[in-house]
């Protein structure tokens, strides 16, 4: 076993620090996205208004990801960080102002979650680069564990912690704990000293445009990464299809306070896959640990949509959520340990862009596609009735089943057909095309 130098030491010092403060940064991100999201929905009763909360949360991911990639291998990733807490800190505290005042109003929420989502935008990409910079090649997975489960935390706790909170100190309390978390964040990150690695022959004059395209420059030619990446554009189709079919499914043959139930025992697996992602690591081949836990996604979502069964949809659901912990943190660690440095950001920002695209793309075409197609067919009568129906039962919500388990059988053949990619699974034994946690980097 390697043996841990004092340099080595003092920079994953630096990452826990960061990663300490920025995750409850994001935890109190987490809580004020709920709330605001309740206080429109109580003064509306509309799902529609509810719903554009969720779009001005991921269009910026979309349009301005590739962007601040480049900001991320450009400028200080440190300052861009602080920047970015400082934006979201100067956002809340709008927000604090206007409810002392008695002034929200519902059509104000729409820019707020905006600019708090453009400050996240600008900085994924620069804490992300920082990660390999910080931490030794050897400890990668681990971190980027820790860096999940802080994710998942938020993801699993956040909602019924704000649901607590709005009971007891109200929307402004709320608001006041975002804000001091995103200050916390912006004043720890002041005294850090964070790599910032620079690429040979990067021209003095930014052309953001340019650099916007250079992550998706890098990762054509290199077939590997190309197919990691289509590896993970399906796996993330396979998420549109849960995302837009597992509560509207189960609602059909149970109640509300049983899919909670359910739910929360789905959402179990990412803490469960974060935790075990921090102690394992994961396998030696990292390629391996996707393509397996791509393979157990499929046949979890199979699970899912085979028959109307709580239990099963429960097993199923965690079974899932614990499969794509596992894909998502082998998944980053190849990206870190096979980029230089400094094309990260915009590897990164290319990367993500693509991610968060694929699961509203298949939402929006998923639920039209089993309100208007598949539920007919697997109705009583319906043209599937008497041969896929003796599999998967007819009546309410099997169309929606069948839907989810082609989903599934998409994802198994994702995960098959990556095991005959020679790129894909060699890309364990190229080389490194970056050195972590190298001195040569100049501070930031």
């Amino acid at each position: 076993m390697a043996s841990v130098t004092s340099a080595e030491r003092s920079r994953a010092l630096v990452f826990v620090v960061m990663w300490v403060v920025q995750g409850l940064s994001l935890v109190g991100s987490v809580l004020v996205e709920f709330s605001l999201g309740v206080y429109v929905f109580q003064r509306t009763g509309s799902a529609t208004q509810f719903a554009l909360i969720e779009v001005c949360i991921v269009v910026p991911m979309i349009v301005f990801m590739p962007f601040a990639g480049a900001f991320a291998d450009r400028y200080s990733r440190r300052l861009l960080m602080i920047v970015a807490n400082l934006g979201g800190a100067t956002t809340i505290a709008v927000v604090a102002g206007l409810l002392a005042a008695g002034a929200l109003q519902v059509w104000m929420v729409y820019p707020v979650t905006l600019l708090v989502s453009m400050c996240n935008v600008l900085l994924i990409p620069a804490y992300g680069a920082s990660t390999p910079a910080l931490v030794p090649k050897r400890w990668l997975s681990r971190a980027n564990g820790f860096t999940t489960f802080v994710q998942n935390v938020a993801t699993v706790a956040a909602p019924p912690l704000a649901a607590v909170l709005l009971a007891a100190i109200h929307l402004e309390g709320v608001v006041l704990i975002d804000l001091a978390t995103f200050l916390v964040a912006a004043a720890v990150l002041v005294p850090l000293t964070i790599p910032q690695p620079r690429a040979e022959g990067e021209p003095a004059t930014p052309n953001l445009l340019r650099e916007a395209t250079d992550g998706l420059s890098y990762i054509v030619p290199r077939r590997g990464l190309l197919s990691l990446l289509l590896f993970f554009t399906v796996v993330n189709v396979t998420a549109g299809f849960v995302q837009a079919l597992f509560t509207p499914m189960a609602l059909t043959f149970a109640t509300v306070s049983q899919l909670s139930v359910t739910v929360a025992v789905m959402s179990s697996g990412l803490i469960v896959g974060a935790v075990l992602m921090m102690v394992w690591g994961g396998p030696k081949r990292r390629v391996n640990g996707v393509l397996a836990a791509g393979l157990v996604l499929g046949l979890a979502v199979v699970v899912i949509g085979a028959r109307p069964s709580l239990p099963a949809m429960a097993v199923g659901g965690m079974a899932l959520t614990i499969a794509a912990t596992v894909a998502n943190v082998c998944n980053a660690t190849l990206w870190y340990s096979r980029v230089p440095q400094a094309l990260l950001g915009r590897v990164l920002g290319s990367m993500q862009t693509i991610a968060f695209l694929a699961i509203p793309v298949t939402v929006l075409v998923v639920g039209p596609l089993a309100d208007h197609v598949f539920v007919p067919l697997l109705r009583p009568g319906g043209a599937l009735a008497g041969s896929v129906g003796l599999v998967l039962g007819v009546g309410p919500g099997r169309g929606m089943g069948m839907l989810l388990v082609l989903g599934g059988l998409l994802s198994v053949g994702n995960a098959v057909a990556g095991w005959f990619n020679r790129p894909l699974r060699a890309l364990d034994d190229e080389p490194a095309e970056h050195a972590p946690a190298e001195p040569a980097a100049s501070p930031a």
